[in-house]
């Protein structure tokens, strides 16, 4: 297991998602060598002077996703990488190079920089006692993961607690329908996380759980045509099919469409697909 300080800017165009993924480039220093279970501490960089960095989290990385890319200015295909966080803790306030001891990186050119196994230690001593907010929550566990690490225990009214529960449970289903889909809409392909929803296939009001096997990766436009029944997918031939609406709009070419599989050869629950399909199947 290696530590790693990635930058991660605002304005950087690519497809990072705080407290769920980062994106890379395998090309650049470093970038192929990043691997599952590695210490990812991640830094937002100031535009005028490197010195007043701010560690905004960091996490641990579960999965690794590749995709190709085609670079215009090279003029050749690479690849790049997307790191799906297995758990992030997202530091409040940050924390500047001065609070872990100095900054510890020994080329402060490259965007990701491996530290020396004894000085990461220290570094990770330091945050994991700072004030930190947790992006990981498993629908399975009974206790509430608190706003700050150090905090005491609080009370909270039951519907307080059972929204909290639900948005941190949406946060981890959201992960893993990234996983299991290779962060790419099962139906369109390729697209940025930012228009990227995790979506149940039976409303969450009804089903009332993050059940993997009830999910599907969708476009948000596409998710808004499944969740109204004008596009749905035939539990027998996996198939995607649209509304008769919707057969001479832009959308037709998904029509006959198989659904993408899961990375893992799973695929989402057949009886939740078919109570999807005959609900909205005349339309």
């Amino acid at each position: 297991m290696a530590t790693w300080i990635v930058l991660q800017r605002k304005d950087s165009r690519y497809n990072d998602e705080l407290g769920v993924a980062y994106e890379y480039p395998s090309h650049i220093a470093n970038g192929s060598q990043i691997a599952v279970d590695d210490i990812v501490i991640v830094v937002e960089p100031k535009k005028v002077n490197r010195r007043y960095a701010k560690i905004i989290g960091w996490g641990a990385i579960g999965y690794i996703h590749k995709r190709p890319y085609f670079d215009k200015k090279k003029n050749k295909w690479r690849t790049m990488h997307m790191g799906v966080y297995n758990y992030y803790n997202e530091v409040v306030g940050g924390l500047s190079y001065e609070d872990i001891g100095g900054d510890p990186r020994n080329n402060q050119q490259n965007a990701i920089v491996r530290i020396p196994e004894q000085r990461a230690q220290s570094i990770l001593n330091i945050l994991g006692a700072a004030s930190a907010k947790p992006h990981n929550y498993e629908p399975a566990e009974e206790q509430l993961l608190l706003p700050f690490a150090e905090e005491a225990p609080i009370e909270l009214p039951e519907e307080q607690w059972q929204a909290r529960k639900i948005r941190q449970g949406q946060t981890m289903f959201r992960k893993n329908m990234l996983v299991l889909y290779g962060a790419q809409c099962a139906v369109s392909g390729y697209t940025p996380n930012e228009v990227l929803d995790a979506a149940h296939i039976i409303p969450y009001a009804e089903s009332e759980d993050h059940d993997l096997g009830n999910g599907l990766l969708l476009r948000s436009d596409l998710h808004n045509l499944f969740d109204d029944g004008l596009l749905r997918i035939n539990p027998d031939s996996m198939v995607v099919e649209l509304s008769r609406q919707l057969i001479k709009s832009p959308y037709q070419e998904l029509h006959g469409q198989v659904l993408r599989e899961r990375v893992d050869g799973t695929h989402p629950s057949l009886d939740a697909l078919d109570q999807h399909y005959r609900a909205y199947r005349t339309q």
